[in-house]
């Protein structure tokens, strides 16, 4: 049998090793969950995507540390990327999702709710280039505003499902224009 899927979330005190390990023994492997692992670093993420080609969800939300620098490392192999989950990255701000939107052309969901640095131009990049996008999940981004609804609604064709739940400078103008 060959392993397609590893949800490894949840387990704070996971280390280095782990994603070695899957890269060792299942290259197969499509969809990696690492939610909350906060003790992999950039170099071991690097090289699980890299040698992971056939990657399309991955998850690294609530990973305090990750950044801007470490998503950029990560996704410069992640072409086949669909699914990418990035909940509680609060390091995360506008231009990694601008690189998120250049290097994963073919992504249908993302969540970068919790993300607090993340504003209007953020939401703009992504409408630019993602236009595969069914579902989007902005709640809880302080500096989202009516102009994303905007960018949302002129560039995203597909979106099939979209949360801005708890933003509060969205006073729902933005639907209408």
């Amino acid at each position: 049998s060959v392993l397609i899927s590893a949800d490894l979330s949840g387990l704070p005190e996971l280390t280095n090793e782990v994603p070695l390990l899957i890269v060792d023994c299942c290259q197969q492997i499509e969809q990696v969950r690492l939610r909350g692992s906060s003790k992999i670093h950039r170099l071991e993420l690097q090289l699980v995507q890299q040698t992971l080609f056939r990657l399309t969800l991955l998850d690294l939300s609530e990973m305090p540390l990750l950044d801007e620098f470490d998503v950029q490392a990560i996704l410069q192999y992640g072409l086949q990327l669909q699914q990418l989950e990035l909940v509680g990255c609060e390091k995360l701000t506008n231009s990694c999702l601008e690189h998120i939107a250049q290097s994963c052309p073919s992504l249908k969901y993302l969540d970068v709710s919790k993300c607090p640095m993340i504003n209007d131009l953020g939401v703009k990049e992504l409408a630019s280039y993602c236009k595969e996008l069914r579902t989007l999940r902005l709640g809880y981004l302080p500096l989202i505003s009516d102009a994303a609804l905007s960018f949302i609604g002129d560039g995203l064709p597909r979106l099939q499902e979209l949360d801005v739940q708890s933003n509060f400078r969205i006073s729902g103008a933005g639907f209408a224009g």
